[in-house]
C-alpha cells in the first residue's frame, strides 16, 4: 500500500489497535475528516483525543465504546460536506466525554444517540459547553454516571436534562444553578437509585440542602463556600 503522508502511516502501522490514548497530542494535522479511522482501526474500542487541537472530526469506528474529546475549543467542522448514513453512528458507546467544545447541540446529541438507543450508554461527562438543552432525545435506562458540570443552564434546564436518565446513581452537577429544589426532585422521584451526589461549588446549595442529602443516606462530596457564611463545607 503507498503511504502518501505521516497520518496515513501513523495508522497503516497499527491495523489491530484497540485502545488509542492520544490525550495532548497536537493531532490537528494528523486527524481530521478526511481520515477514515473506521476501516483504519476497525477494532478500536477507545479513543481519547482530549485537548488534541482537533479541528475537524475523522471518521470513528463503529464499534468505538469509550470516547473523550473533551477541551478541543477549536472543534468546529463536524461534518463533511455529504455525510454516508452511517457517518460517526456509535451503537455501542459506553461512555462519552466532551467538555469545552465549540459546537452546536445536536453534535452532543448525534454520538449519544445510538448508545441510548442500544442501552449501551452508561457513562457521560459534558462540561463547559456553549449550548442549552435545546433538543430532545429517548430516555436512557442504562446511564449510572452522570456529569454536567460548570454550565450556565438554569434549574429548569438541568431538570428537563437528568429526566431523561430515570436511573442513574451518581450525579455531578458541580458548577452550575441547582438548587435544593432540584435536589430533592431527584432524590424523591420514582424508583430513584441516586446513591452519590457531587455538588462543588454551586452557590445556590444551601445548607439544608446538604443535611437533607444526608439523611437520605447519599454520598456526599462537595467543597462549598457558601456566599452569606463564607465557610467551608466538606
Amino acid at each position: 500500500m503507498l503511504i502518501t503522508n505521516v497520518k496515513e502511516a501513523i495508522i497503516a502501522a497499527t491495523p489491530n489497535i484497540k485502545h488509542a490514548y492520544l490525550d495532548n497530542w497536537i493531532v490537528n494535522e494528523i486527524l481530521d475528516v478526511s481520515i477514515r479511522l473506521d476501516t483504519g482501526w476497525p477494532f478500536l474500542e477507545t479513543l481519547d483525543l482530549t485537548s488534541t487541537r482537533l479541528r475537524s472530526m475523522p471518521h470513528l469506528p463503529p464499534n468505538l465504546k469509550h470516547f473523550y474529546i473533551s477541551h478541543n475549543r477549536s472543534l468546529r467542522d463536524l461534518w463533511p460536506a455529504n455525510p454516508a448514513p452511517e457517518y460517526n453512528i456509535l451503537p455501542n458507546l459506553e461512555a462519552y466525554s466532551g467538555s469545552g467544545i465549540s459546537a452546536e447541540a445536536n453534535f452532543l446529541d448525534s454520538f449519544i444517540k445510538a448508545g441510548i438507543e442500544s442501552g449501551t450508554l452508561r457513562t457521560l461527562h459534558i462540561s463547559e459547553v456553549n449550548y442549552g438543552v435545546g433538543y430532545g432525545h429517548a430516555t436512557c435506562e442504562s446511564l449510572d454516571n452522570l456529569s454536567i458540570t460548570n454550565v450556565l443552564w438554569d434549574e429548569a434546564e438541568l431538570e428537563l436534562f437528568i429526566d431523561s436518565f430515570p436511573n442513574v446513581k451518581h450525579v455531578d452537577l458541580s458548577m452550575t444553578n441547582a438548587t435544593g429544589t432540584l435536589i430533592r426532585k431527584l432524590l424523591t422521584r420514582k424508583d430513584s437509585k441516586v446513591e452519590w451526589l457531587r455538588l462543588h461549588l454551586c452557590p445556590r446549595m444551601s445548607f439544608d440542602t446538604l443535611a437533607y442529602i444526608r439523611d437520605m443516606g447519599v454520598a456526599l462530596n462537595i467543597k462549598q463556600i457558601p456566599p452569606l457564611l463564607g465557610k467551608t463545607v466538606c
